[in-house]
């Protein structure tokens, strides 16, 4: 506690409770006495996890929007949250950075119980109203990780023209990876605009979880 008050750091628990002093975090640990005392303390420290999914946000952008995207307008702003202390930040990172997943968003990226069980990484990018776009970020499958979804803004004319090409359906629009053994799977904008369709009309759907997933 002592160390994250210097770098003027805050500590929270899992559920979010600002923890500021020894007490608070006795209150919410786990307590069990046998020879000796066992305390079992989750913390999450909400400006490096901001900081690391923000990197990948950027990775991710730079991998499938290319270079028109990571070193433009939108990455710029994503940038200079990673780059700067928190006292520093001209913005809010707009999205939701410690989140769950929305049903929606869960079931076009595949993120099926089976993904979640393997403890699978997902990343996605998918496209909403007006050429913008949002990313999602599921670590571990979810399985007592924050999810995460950041706006990622304008979308490059590039890629949008390409999704409206016959061709769109083997555009690669995410990555599903093993963390074990690093067995990295692409998810394509054929495989989400079908899982997409079986659920209902797609417009509407990406529509309200557009609204609903990101925040200025």
């Amino acid at each position: 506690i002592g160390k994250m008050k210097k770098s003027n750091s805050t500590l929270q628990s899992m559920s979010g409770e600002r923890l500021t002093s020894l007490d608070d975090v006795f209150r919410i640990a786990e307590e069990k006495i046998i020879d000796r005392i066992n305390l079992k303390i989750e913390c999450f420290n909400q400006e490096a996890w901001t900081r690391g999914i923000l990197k990948i946000a950027l990775g991710i952008g730079h991998k499938i929007l290319g270079e028109e995207w990571s070193f433009g307008h939108e990455a710029s702003k994503i940038r200079q949250i990673v780059i700067n202390s928190i006292d520093n930040w001209k913005t809010d990172p707009r999205g939701q950075i410690s989140c769950e997943l929305d049903r929606t968003l869960r079931l076009a990226l595949g993120k099926t119980v089976q993904v979640r069980d393997a403890s699978l990484h997902t990343v996605g990018i998918l496209p909403g109203p007006d050429g913008n776009g949002i990313m999602a970020i599921s670590l571990f499958g979810g399985n007592n990780v924050p999810e995460s979804v950041i706006f990622a803004g304008k979308l490059p004319d590039r890629f949008l023209r390409a999704l409206n090409e016959k061709s769109c359906a083997n555009m690669v629009m995410g990555y599903r990876n093993d963390p074990r053994n690093r067995t990295t799977t692409p998810i394509t904008f054929g495989e989400i605009d079908r899982r997409i369709a079986a659920q209902g009309p797609t417009d509407r759907k990406l529509m309200r979880l557009y609204a609903s997933k990101t925040s200025k």
